[in-house]
């Protein structure tokens, strides 16, 4: 990957990292960048990213009412809906009710698909893991580009954490699969959006800090990549590291959306500003637009 290799006109990616119940800090960057006119074209996601992807584009919920729809979890929604996905006797039927709003979040996403997205967003990708060919598989699609799998149950994929999910069985390209949460193993998918299909021209990232990934928890990873893409690529991390990724404390959930907002710096604005057109949307794009 090299940082020349892309038209300057080429279009603009989002990348939404890994980090469980971190999630949204995530709602409010995105809340941060529609303020600031900040368009992107292309929105990839691993893990709760992937999740907060595909209800921004797939459903075209504003950040507003994600954070809403997050309210409404308790601290141990996650853990409850796991339990849940397990079909156990009584104990499933019982976990589910304590899932907040998450099991009618992902029925609307079984109802969306990759051919109508929202929010100017022109392509969506979720990273997944398949446990049987121990390789990674990425879920890309849009407007006349279609995606291995339907859009719920990609995300199905992408937010099934190995050992507290059980994962998603599918039949791709005449293969079996076995597909979980990538996030252990790449939690902020950056090449994907550099690379074929996608060939972004600049990439905003989004990195939650998650400290159980194999790929990219050393900090001579990102170094080597900031090398490597030099302008092109912002790295954004809100500062998470004293809330959980698997359950929520009393008070984390605002600092989170903070997090995630204030993370959008005078430094990273600056240098979003400096790329071709400004990385400014000329118009606000109309809500729920579907673009071919």
């Amino acid at each position: 990957m090299r940082a020349g290799s892309q038209p300057a006109d080429g279009p603009t990616a989002l990348v939404l990292g890994a980090g469980g119940m971190r999630g949204p800090a995530l709602a409010g960057l995105l809340r941060r960048l529609r303020s600031e006119r900040i368009h992107v074209d292309i929105l990839l996601g691993s893990s709760v990213g992937a999740i907060v992807a595909a209800v921004y584009a797939g459903l075209g919920m504003e950040p507003e009412a994600m954070i809403d729809e997050a309210r409404r979890l308790g601290p141990s929604a996650l853990v409850h809906f796991a339990l849940s996905r397990w079909r156990l006797p009584l104990l499933s039927a019982r976990a589910l009710e304590r899932s907040g709003p998450i099991p009618e979040v992902l029925r609307r996403l079984d109802r969306a698909s990759f051919e109508t997205l929202h929010h100017g967003v022109r392509r969506l990708g979720l990273l997944t893991f398949d446990l049987l060919a121990r390789e990674e598989l990425f879920h890309y699609g849009g407007p006349g580009l279609p995606a291995p799998l339907p859009l719920g149950a990609a995300v199905r994929a992408a937010g099934a954490i190995p050992a507290l999910f059980p994962p998603l069985r599918s039949r791709i390209g005449g293969r079996r699969r076995l597909l979980v949460d990538a996030g252990w193993m790449t939690a902020v998918p950056v090449e994907r959006a550099f690379a074929p299909p996608v060939r972004a021209a600049r990439v905003i990232a989004v990195d939650l800090a998650l400290r159980l990934c194999l790929r990219q928890a050393r900090p001579a990873y990102w170094a080597h990549l900031q090398a490597a893409c030099g302008e092109r690529l912002v790295v954004l991390r809100p500062r998470v590291r004293r809330t959980g990724t698997v359950w929520l404390r009393r008070g984390d959930l605002d600092r989170l959306v903070a997090a995630g907002e204030e993370c959008l710096d005078d430094g990273a604005l600056a240098a979003i500003r400096a790329w071709p057109a400004g990385g400014v949307a000329p118009m606000e794009p109309a809500r729920g637009a579907h673009f071919p």
